[in-house]
């Protein structure tokens, strides 16, 4: 289960280069999954600054270097818009990555 900023951001980092759109939309997806599971809706602001910046700052080694920071926020905002799924997982679809960003 989505439980924490660190669950939405284990779950939502590339490993890999030119896998980012798919990524963003699991971060868009995840974000409204904690959203519904703590019972809140983040503004835009925290959306921005708790949950993307964390995840760009990760995710870092695999962006590509012909986009910007912006271009990258403007994609997970228009996924954000957009998502219609939440994400429905135990502990165990989080896999390794989150595990280890869950004890961050």
């Amino acid at each position: 289960m989505i439980e924490s900023v660190n669950d939405v951001i284990g779950i939502s980092l590339p490993s890999k280069t030119n896998t980012n759109h798919s990524h963003l939309l699991t971060l868009a997806r995840a974000t409204k999954t904690l959203e519904r599971n703590l019972g809140v809706q983040f503004s835009a602001t925290e959306r921005r600054e708790i949950i993307f910046n964390r995840w760009y700052d990760e995710a870092a080694p695999w962006l590509r270097k012909d986009l910007t920071r912006d271009d990258y926020l403007v994609e997970f905002l228009n996924s954000y818009k957009s998502a219609k799924y939440l994400i429905r997982c135990g502990i165990a679809c989080l896999g390794t990555r989150g595990k280890e960003s869950a004890g961050k």
